[in-house]
Parts: C-alpha cells; sequence; structure tokens
C-alpha cells in the first residue's frame, strides 16, 4: 500500500486567519461544502488546499473505489491502492473540457461515483477590495447580491469571510 498522509499540507504551517481555520475544520469534520470571500492575498486559496490535509484516511472502499477510477483513467502511477483522498484545484479559467479530464471525454457521457466536498475561494467584488475605501471600484448592489446567491445555495453549507492580515499583524513562525 503507498503510505498514507505523505506531502499533504495542513494547518501547522498557517500563521492568522482563525475564524477562517475553525469553519475550515468543521467543514473537513462534517463534509460540508464551503465558500471562502475576501480580498486577494487574504489567503482563501491556501486554506482550501489544506483541507484534504484535515480529511481522514480513505477506508478499504473507499481506496478501492478510488483506486479503481483512477486505473480506469489512467492516472495510477504507482502500484497499491490510493490512500489519501483524491484533492483538485481547478483554476478558475479552466474549461469544462479540462475540468472533465479534456478531450474526447469532454463529448461523452459516462457516470461515476461523485460524492465530493466541494470548497471555493472567490474575491467579494471584481477589483477585490470591497470595503476597502482607498482601493475598491465596485457596484455595491450587484456584489451582495451575488455572494447572498452564492451563501444561500443549498450545495454551499457555509459561508466564511477571510480577512487580509497586515504584515506586522501576523505571528511569528516558531
Amino acid at each position: 500500500m503507498a503510505p498514507a498522509r505523505q506531502n499533504m499540507p495542513d494547518l501547522a504551517d498557517l500563521k492568522g486567519q482563525d475564524t477562517a481555520r475553525r469553519v475550515l475544520e468543521i467543514a473537513a469534520a462534517g463534509g460540508h461544502h464551503l465558500l471562502m470571500v475576501g480580498p486577494p492575498g487574504a489567503g482563501k486559496s491556501m486554506l482550501a488546499a489544506r483541507l484534504a490535509g484535515l480529511l481522514p484516511p480513505l477506508n478499504p472502499a473507499e481506496a478501492l473505489e478510488a483506486t479503481m477510477l483512477h486505473s480506469v483513467a489512467g492516472n495510477l502511477t504507482e502500484g497499491g491502492l490510493i490512500q489519501n483522498r483524491p484533492f483538485r484545484e481547478p483554476h478558475h479559467s479552466a474549461s469544462m473540457a479540462a475540468l472533465v479530464g479534456g478531450g474526447l471525454r469532454a463529448n461523452h457521457h459516462v457516470t461515476y461515483p461523485a460524492r465530493f466536498q466541494l470548497v471555493a475561494a472567490m474575491n467579494p467584488c471584481r477589483c477585490g477590495y470591497l470595503g476597502d475605501p482607498a482601493r475598491a471600484y465596485h457596484k455595491i448592489m450587484r456584489v451582495s447580491r451575488t455572494i447572498a446567491d452564492l451563501a444561500g445555495d443549498d450545495r454551499v453549507g457555509r459561508a466564511a469571510l477571510a480577512e487580509a492580515l497586515p504584515y506586522r499583524a501576523m505571528p511569528l513562525l516558531a
């Protein structure tokens, strides 16, 4: 079997963001979908990438299922069962074809098991600086409707605001 928890980022190297960290832990424990909203540089994507390190290893049935799916897709690089939960972080500009594996797969209809946990990160507005009068440029009503629509979607179980921390407010690395 492949070693478990290999190269999985976790919260140990994260400083600050206590509220967002707690919400991420709750989402991981409960399997909730999560939408994080905050300005550029607040750490939303970094927090999202740490979800995989918080999840428990796959049980034997899940490991077999994940290994079979990786094998069918031609993505099984090492022998043995997959022990870590699959984690993907597609870029916001990824096309539908890229999301499903690219090329011909985009035109086929195949049903695979699809239990997943969605963790998404977004800026609060187009410029990213909602609430910062020195930097923000946005139409407040459009922004508030968009966030309310996303946060109220039944597929998004939690919405968390990630705040940009000034450099001097960050705890020193130990």
